[in-house]
Protein backbone atom coordinates (compact mmCIF):
# COMPACT_ATOMS: atom_id res chain seq x y z
CA UNK A 1 0.00 0.00 0.00
CA UNK A 2 2.69 2.47 0.90
CA UNK A 3 4.81 2.03 -2.44
CA UNK A 4 1.39 2.79 -4.88
CA UNK A 5 0.16 5.63 -1.73
CA UNK A 6 1.76 8.64 -4.70
CA UNK A 7 0.11 7.09 -7.28
CA UNK A 8 -3.40 7.05 -5.54
CA UNK A 9 -2.86 10.81 -3.87
CA UNK A 10 -1.33 12.46 -7.24
CA UNK A 11 -1.80 9.78 -10.03
CA UNK A 12 -0.40 8.00 -12.47
CA UNK A 13 2.82 8.76 -13.76
CA UNK A 14 2.34 7.10 -17.88
CA UNK A 15 5.02 4.60 -17.78
CA UNK A 16 7.86 4.39 -20.48
CA UNK A 17 7.34 2.61 -23.44
CA UNK A 18 9.90 0.02 -22.45
CA UNK A 19 8.43 -0.48 -19.34
CA UNK A 20 4.86 -0.82 -20.38
CA UNK A 21 6.00 -3.92 -23.32
CA UNK A 22 7.81 -5.82 -20.39
CA UNK A 23 4.79 -5.38 -18.00
CA UNK A 24 2.87 -6.81 -21.03
CA UNK A 25 5.02 -9.46 -21.51
CA UNK A 26 4.90 -9.85 -18.06
CA UNK A 27 1.22 -10.59 -17.29
CA UNK A 28 1.05 -13.17 -21.04
CA UNK A 29 4.25 -14.76 -19.49
CA UNK A 30 2.46 -15.59 -16.20
CA UNK A 31 3.95 -18.83 -14.65
CA UNK A 32 4.83 -19.15 -10.95
CA UNK A 33 6.54 -16.52 -8.91
CA UNK A 34 8.49 -16.83 -5.79
CA UNK A 35 7.33 -14.96 -2.61
CA UNK A 36 9.00 -11.89 -2.40
CA UNK A 37 8.34 -11.91 -6.75
CA UNK A 38 4.68 -12.42 -6.37
CA UNK A 39 4.11 -8.99 -4.03
CA UNK A 40 6.03 -6.96 -6.61
CA UNK A 41 4.15 -8.37 -9.50
CA UNK A 42 0.74 -7.83 -7.63
CA UNK A 43 2.02 -4.31 -7.11
CA UNK A 44 2.83 -4.10 -11.16
CA UNK A 45 -0.46 -5.48 -11.90
CA UNK A 46 -2.21 -2.87 -9.55
CA UNK A 47 -0.08 -0.24 -11.79
CA UNK A 48 -1.00 -1.80 -14.70
CA UNK A 49 -4.63 -1.51 -13.90
CA UNK A 50 -4.47 2.07 -12.71
CA UNK A 51 -2.36 3.55 -15.36
CA UNK A 52 -5.74 2.08 -17.96
CA UNK A 53 -8.50 3.43 -15.58
CA UNK A 54 -6.13 6.93 -15.98
CA UNK A 55 -6.38 6.62 -19.21
CA UNK A 56 -9.78 5.49 -20.22
CA UNK A 57 -10.94 8.55 -17.59
CA UNK A 58 -8.49 10.90 -19.22
CA UNK A 59 -10.12 10.30 -22.58
CA UNK A 60 -13.90 10.41 -21.22
CA UNK A 61 -13.23 13.78 -20.03
CA UNK A 62 -11.67 15.23 -23.56
CA UNK A 63 -14.68 13.56 -25.07
CA UNK A 64 -16.79 15.22 -22.27
CA UNK A 65 -15.22 18.95 -23.07
CA UNK A 66 -15.15 18.77 -26.75
CA UNK A 67 -18.80 17.67 -26.42
CA UNK A 68 -20.08 20.08 -24.00
CA UNK A 69 -18.29 23.10 -26.24
CA UNK A 70 -20.35 21.54 -29.05
CA UNK A 71 -23.15 21.78 -27.32
CA UNK A 72 -22.44 25.56 -25.97
CA UNK A 73 -21.88 26.36 -29.78
CA UNK A 74 -24.61 25.18 -31.14
CA UNK A 75 -26.76 26.78 -28.10
CA UNK A 76 -24.89 30.19 -29.06
CA UNK A 77 -23.34 29.78 -25.51
CA UNK A 78 -20.25 29.86 -26.67
CA UNK A 79 -18.46 31.90 -24.04
CA UNK A 80 -20.66 30.51 -21.24
CA UNK A 81 -18.88 29.30 -18.48
CA UNK A 82 -15.38 30.38 -19.05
Amino acid sequence: IKSIRNDIEWGVVQPAAGEEAARKKDKLGGGAAEEGEGEEDLEKQFHYHLSGLHSVLSKLTRKANVLTNRYKQEIGFSSWGQ
